[in-house]
């Protein structure tokens, strides 16, 4: 990666190319400067029924690239962002279909070796999932949020509201806060920090990292505020039941 001041775009490739399987895939990049990524850089993919290895994908997604700095390296300080935008994109494999539609952006800032924070935002983004026996699930973000920080371990915060809807369980709704960004350090389970989930309801539970190994819930079944039952797990076995 090169640093440049955000300039008009200079250059524009358009390319189209056939899929092993049948279809085509097309991609438009838009740069200021021939074979270098810079502020103001732009990218489309666009697939047609571009099937490969078993897998079609269909749809648009674009790329467009800001605060881009210094040169990637594992040590040397350096940050760039990136935002996407998914425009009816499926993907189908294995007897199922994935489909995106919505916005993400996605930012890093390296200051040194393992000294950096990262974000993924957005104000709505869908993810659907069909099931060859015809099951349909819908999951809506809106008002996304993610922060992670790395200074020798790492740290993290998310915020966002789901509007989750399958054919079998009906309409669900819940918004997820962090109340104390969660800790770790290298591979461990997180080991500090703390997150609520809230229903539609006002009924919530609030998950609390003790330690790398134990974590309880806090449950609030009927929104008034009060801790009407504490559940004292593990992260193994909370994993285990995701």
């Amino acid at each position: 990666m090169r640093q440049v001041n955000n300039l008009a775009t200079g250059v524009t490739i358009n390319n189209t190319g056939a899929c092993s399987g049948g279809g085509t895939i097309s991609v438009t990049v838009s740069e200021a400067i021939s074979g270098t990524v810079s502020n103001g850089d732009s990218m489309s993919v666009t697939a047609n029924s571009c099937s490969e290895n078993g897998r079609t994908i269909n749809g648009r997604i674009d790329y467009g690239f800001s605060n881009l700095s210094g040169t990637i390296s594992s040590s040397s300080a350096w940050s760039g962002s990136v935002a996407l935008k998914y425009s009816n994109v499926t993907l189908r494999t294995g007897g199922f279909t994935i489909g995106a539609d919505g916005d993400m952006s996605l930012s890093y800032n390296q200051s040194s070796y393992q000294h950096a924070t990262s974000a993924i935002s957005g104000s709505s983004i869908q993810m659907d999932l069909t099931k060859s026996d015809g099951t349909v699930g819908q999951r809506k973000l809106t008002n996304y949020q993610l922060n992670a920080s790395v200074n020798g371990s790492s740290n993290t915060s998310i915020q966002f509201y789901v509007d989750w809807q399958f054919s079998k369980l009906g309409n669900i709704n819940f918004t997820v806060t962090t109340r104390t960004p969660f800790q770790a350090t290298g591979a461990e389970n997180r080991s500090a920090g703390s997150t609520t989930v809230t229903a539609a309801n006002k009924s919530s539970a609030t998950l609390t990292a003790i330690d790398s190994t134990n974590v309880r819930i806090d449950i609030d079944s009927n929104g008034d505020g009060a801790i009407d039952q504490t559940i004292n797990t593990t992260w193994a076995d909370l994993k285990s039941r995701i």
